[in-house]
């Protein structure tokens, strides 16, 4: 009985993935040429994407950010997709899904590959002026992650963002267009 239920409502999931994704048309307007990785002699076999796709509690619930080995933070970003003017979050249990196509900020805690919704903690989002902060548009082919670090160009706000981490700190930095 179980199985059939966790069927269903995979199903309807992904049903609500779909229909939600045609609701999330943006056009990113600003890009920016991506800083060049320096990944080291072994972190050039490193994929931080890895997991991080797939069906909504089917994939590897894992995240591409910032973290150092038995870090105290694990900085990356929380992802959603628009549905109609409200985002759909937390779908991807990592906080992260390859499959999403907003950032609604920058999380210091959170949980790999558990199966459980859980931290998520320390949100960080960059605004312009009095704006609200709301989840931002963002694309694959201006994101880059490698093992302790991670950037994204936020095309909405001009700006880019990059993470990473110590084994007791994270750090951010903003760099805005300054046209």
């Amino acid at each position: 009985m179980y199985a059939i239920i966790r069927k269903i409502m995979t199903f309807l999931i992904s049903f609500l993935v779909f229909f939600a994704s045609l609701f999330s048309v943006g056009e990113v307007s600003f890009t920016v040429e991506m800083p060049p990785l320096d990944a080291g002699a072994l972190g050039q076999y490193v994929d931080p994407f890895t997991g991080t796709g797939g069906m909504p509690y089917m994939s590897g619930m894992t995240y591409p950010g910032a973290t150092a080995p038995n870090g105290a933070v694990k900085l990356s970003p929380d992802t959603g997709i628009i549905g109609g003017k409200k985002l759909i979050n937390n779908w991807a249990n990592g906080g992260y899904s390859y499959i999403h196509t907003h950032i609604s900020g920058f999380s210091h805690t959170r949980l790999s590959g558990t199966g459980a919704a859980d931290m998520g903690h320390f949100r960080v989002i960059p605004t312009l002026g009095k704006r609200n902060a709301k989840a931002l548009l963002f694309t694959h082919d201006q994101e880059i992650a490698t093992a302790g670090y991670y950037a994204v160009n936020l095309p909405e706000i001009a700006c880019m963002a990059e993470l990473t981490a110590t084994s007791h700190v994270g750090a951010h930095r903003y760099t805005f267009r300054s046209d």
